[in-house]
């Protein structure tokens, strides 16, 4: 009798050139057979196979995760093609094949959402992928209108976390690595009673800064990183079919200044400079007159109840999650304090999902649910200057309520065991309140308070179409999606120069058409995937430094409509026992059908020498969209040595991002905002010794020390940008008890 040997891989799915990462091997006899191992994903709302499922997912293991190094939002991106994370101010902003949102705020949702388990994230994940019982990690790409609803037009991360086990077992790691990395995390899991389980893990980070501070005036050091994470969950089976959980999360981050940011600009262009100020050159210093620390604080509990039925099982879940966040303000862009201050925000949110889901072995399969959302967030800003006290402002409180009612279904119908087909469609109706109150008397606007008060609402029906074609080797599938993101409001922070708030959003609208095959060859030893996709991209809300007939500020307008064509494959190849090596790479071309991008800049940027600001003059129409790499790609290889009894794995990846622009001229120098296309490398190399309970690994990335950046902002007075981390290194020891 033949025994098969499954591999456990690291899934590669359609626009993803992601590795999939053998599980270590002992050892193994010729006659042993190898096959890739079924990936098991619940993107649909059900336990399917990857391979089955007529969507753009990728699926990280939670080997896969420690394997890559991934432990947020920003670097599940270096593994995963065509997905890029800009960071804004701290803030990941994640883009999927060139949809996302530049700088989610309280009025303006984000365009690729993240959920934790069942529960609503928003649009950044922070170090929630850090905890050590997350299970694994699902990207999935394109409109996910009908499942997923509101701010999932571009696609949606989901991070599923582990259930607690039925026997004790616990593991822990400790990490330690260059620039004062400090990180110790664990997990510890089993039954209380018969019927009741529960489930501990918490995690601690602790980093020095990547830059020096040149600047007396702010921190010593630059962008250090403290966070703290605890999760709980607890688990009755109240029958032998019905289950109640319960989870429970904290966290408290606390950063000086939250991110680091140098000016690309040379005086007297920048503001700051021109008044004597002075800006580092390069990623390994700043100039900045910030002082004090970035901090976020927050709790989230969920509740699920699942009772199944005769014909269908029922689900509700419930959500509820607030946080506090505060930091400093630095608007500049050098070491001369013009304008900086302080930055408060909180947010309370709930949500209720009742879902239906039939059980039956039927041809036809079905899904119902009910949801409601809603969000209280208040955001303010308190600007001051030293250098010239007169100047304040107190912009906000700013307040938006978000109430959102949906309801949805999905229909799956198997004409034979070859063809399948499912429809599916979303209403959603989505409100949003905002209220607040503006002293903007360093803009000398009106000279006293200025209040506004607006709210819209917005529904939409989103309908889904896929159908799937079995063949002997794979499966080839069409896929139609429509995504919605409702519009929104710009802060009262930037109001025109008359003082009156800026126009509500309208929403976009984005339409997905996608062929794509999915198969395995050589005994599943080779998995090929593959797709083809065009969007219709409608009523894009870009946020960059333009302005409406009046100073410069970052605003949020509704530009024209855009085409997206692209195409992904992967290949992962189980080539023996001991070496898997894949690779791939997302391709697109995307351009703004009409778009006047016109901006308002210094004037002296102009070369008038002149106080006061001019216009630049600027059509997009034809361009690519910002933050859309032409080409992405992603290769990796395996191989595991076996050395004196034990398991030696080697992994080294290699990850490329084509050029790409952050924003559209708004200097004369178009160059200072486009990111040159960069190569990383990262290895990893583990000592796993046969029957121990303990594991040691070397790890490094971005080894060649590639200078590159993260976000690049255009603003009033300066170019800045973020730099991203040069070469890292560290150790892990892990152990499991």
């Amino acid at each position: 009798m033949q025994i098969k040997t499954k591999i456990r891989t690291l899934p590669c799915t359609i626009s993803l050139a992601v590795a999939c990462i053998a599980t270590p091997i002992s050892s193994m006899s010729l006659a042993q057979t190898l096959e890739l191992e079924e990936i098991i994903v619940t993107a649909q709302k059900r336990t399917q196979n990857l391979q089955e499922v007529p969507l753009t997912i990728a699926s990280f293991s939670a080997e896969a995760i420690k394997e890559y190094g991934v432990t947020n939002i920003q670097s599940l991106a270096a593994v995963t093609p065509g997905l890029v994370v800009a960071s804004t101010q701290g803030s990941p902003s994640p883009y999927i094949r060139g949809v996302g949102t530049r700088l989610a705020t309280i009025g303006l949702g984000p365009s690729v959402s993240v959920y934790v388990d069942e529960r609503y994230m928003g649009g950044g994940g922070g170090a929630l992928l850090d905890l050590p019982d997350v299970e694994r990690v699902e990207v999935l790409k394109g409109p996910q209108g009908t499942l997923y609803g509101r701010n999932s037009i571009g696609g949606a991360l989901r991070i599923i976390t582990k259930d607690p086990g039925d026997e004790w077992a616990g593991s822990a790691t400790a990490s330690l690595g260059d620039y004062g990395l400090n990180k110790i995390d664990g997990v510890v899991s089993g039954p209380l009673t018969d019927t009741v389980r529960v489930q501990l893990s918490a995690a601690s980070y602790q980093r020095d800064g990547y830059a020096d501070n040149l600047s007396d005036e702010g921190n010593e050091e630059y962008d250090n990183q403290d966070y703290t994470s605890f999760r709980g969950k607890l688990h009755w089976d109240i029958t032998d079919e019905s289950t109640l959980k319960w989870t429970a999360l904290y966290f408290k981050t606390d950063h000086t200044a939250g991110f680091r940011q140098n000016s690309l600009d040379a005086a007297p262009t920048n503001i700051g400079l021109a008044l004597g100020g002075f800006t580092g050159t390069s990623g390994d210093n700043v100039a900045h007159n910030i002082a004090g620390n970035a901090k976020t604080e927050g709790q989230a509990h969920d509740l699920t109840l699942s009772i199944p039925f005769d014909s269908f099982d029922f689900m509700s879940i419930s959500t509820y999650s607030d946080s506090d966040s505060s930091g400093p303000l630095e608007t500049d862009g050098g070491s001369t304090n013009v304008l900086g201050g302080q930055l408060y925000g909180e947010a309370d949110s709930f949500s209720q999902e009742l879902r239906f889901t039939s059980n039956s072995d039927s041809r036809l399969q079905w899904l119902i649910a009910t949801e409601y959302h809603t969000t209280e967030a208040l955001a303010q800003t308190t600007a001051t200057s030293i250098q010239f006290p007169g100047l304040t402002a107190e912009l906000g409180p700013q307040t938006v309520n978000t109430d959102s009612y949906a309801v949805l279904a999905k229909v799956t119908y198997d004409f034979s065991e070859q063809l399948t087909a499912s429809i599916g469609a979303r209403y959603t109706d989505e409100k949003k309140a905002q209220s607040s109150v503006a002293t903007p008397g360093y803009l000398n606007l009106s000279g006293g308070p200025l209040p506004f008060a607006s709210d819209a609402s917005w529904a939409e029906l989103t309908p889904t179409l896929d159908i799937q074609r079995q063949f002997e080797s794979g499966m080839l599938y069409f896929t139609y999606s429509q995504g919605f993101k409702s519009g929104g409001f710009n802060s009262p922070a930037n109001p025109k120069f008359d003082g009156t708030v800026r126009p509500v959003l309208n929403p976009e609208i984005l339409d997905n058409f996608e062929v794509g095959y999915k198969g395995e060859f050589f005994g599943s030893r080779l998995r090929l995937n593959s797709s083809l996709f065009y969007y219709d991209y409608k009523n894009l809300q870009v946020t960059r430094a333009a302005g409406d007939g009046d100073t410069p500020t970052l605003v949020t307008q509704n530009a024209a409509d855009a085409d997206v064509l692209g195409f992904e494959m992967d290949l992962t190849w189980l080539a023996t026992d001991s070496l898997v090596l894949s690779g791939g790479f997302s391709a697109l071309d995307s351009q703004y059908k009409d778009y006047d991008a016109s901006a308002k800049v210094p004037k002296i940027e102009l070369g008038t020498g002149a106080m006061g600001y001019g216009d630049i003059f600027y059509d997009a129409s034809g361009e690519s969209l910002l933050r859309a790499p032409d080409i992405t790609a992603f290769a990796v290889a395996r191989y595991d040595i076996q050395l004196a009894g034990a398991t030696v794995p080697m992994v080294l990846s290699y990850s490329y991002t084509g050029e790409f622009q952050y924003d559209f001229i708004a200097s004369p120098s178009t160059q200072e905002l486009e990111q040159k296309s960069v190569g990383l490398l990262q290895a990893r190399i583990s000592y796993i010794p046969e029957g121990a309970s303990w594991s040691i690994a070397l790890w490094g990335d971005n080894l060649t020390d590639e200078e590159y950046f993260t976000e690049k902002v255009a603003n009033s007075n300066s170019l800045r940008g973020n730099y991203a981390a040069p070469r890292t290194w560290g150790v892990d020891l892990s152990m499991d008890f």
